[in-house]
């Protein structure tokens, strides 16, 4: 399957535009940083990264992933990134998967210097040819629309929750002793917020940075977090069962702490 820089008429279209409280060079890098797709992917959704390897910004990037189906039944998926263009877009394209085409832009378009709009614009086709476009379409806009949805509110909440902290980067340790982690969407929330991560960083492809001496320390229990400064302030932030929201109230909460 190859991509075409513009969409053919035999394919669907579905878009989602939503405006964003940051500039469009901060909202493209949202999206560049590591863990951004965990951060995007709905509660509850099932879908997972097996493997990434190589970088947007070069057009090298390739994301395999396993897909729910039907209970145990899951699928892989292959989705190479290319077009990019600094603070303006980049696209994904299916190269192995359900659909016979699919091209996903991203696109961002500058307001002003602290406004942005978001753009995702997705050219797809169904099998079975005409027949399958006009059964298949309704089925895949209702998934769409909400997962779409979801994606907008959780960028623009994020980008919100990340300016009001101000923080620059820090260097956060994240201790999870469980067996079973649940600091995947903490760690995706900091790392495209543009701080650096050591430890039990569940995110698929993530690279420690070389600093080792971390200025905050996280610990993730089935309780809540405890953030610990360098400076000795501690604080406890209980779990709530919004997984997505946590997140920003354990920001919130680092960011009195330093205080």
């Amino acid at each position: 399957m190859t991509a075409t820089p513009d969409d053919s008429p035999a394919r669907l279209v579905f878009e989602r535009r939503s405006a964003m409280p940051v500039s469009a060079h901060e909202l493209l890098a949202w999206h560049l940083r590591p863990g951004a797709f965990e951060r995007l992917v709905p509660p509850g959704d099932g879908t997972r990264v097996v493997q990434r390897s190589g970088a947007i910004e070069t057009d090298t990037m390739r994301v395999e992933l396993s897909v729910p189906v039907l209970g145990p039944i899951r699928q892989r998926w292959l989705v190479r990134h290319e077009g990019y263009v600094p603070d303006a877009r980049f696209v994904d394209v299916m190269e192995r998967g359900p659909f016979p085409a699919w091209r996903h832009e991203h696109r961002v378009i500058a307001v002003d210097d602290s406004r942005s709009e978001l753009r995702d614009h997705i050219a797809y086709d169904l099998p079975l040819g005409a027949l399958g476009r006009t059964a298949g379409r309704p089925i895949v806009e209702r998934k769409l629309a909400p997962m779409f949805a979801h994606r907008h509110a959780v960028t623009r909440d994020d980008l919100t929750a990340h300016a009001a902290a101000a923080l620059d980067p820090l260097l956060i340790e994240l201790v999870d002793p469980r067996p079973a982690r649940a600091t995947t969407q903490l760690a995706a929330f900091l790392l495209t917020g543009g701080h650096e991560l050591i430890g039990d960083v569940d995110i698929v492809g993530h690279v420690a940075g070389e600093r080792s001496a971390a200025e905050v320390r996280i610990t993730c229990t089935a309780a809540g977090f405890d953030i610990e400064h360098a400076g000795g302030a501690s604080v406890h932030v209980d779990r709530s069962r919004d997984a997505v929201a946590d997140p920003r109230r354990v920001l919130a909460a680092l960011v009195a702490g330093r205080r």
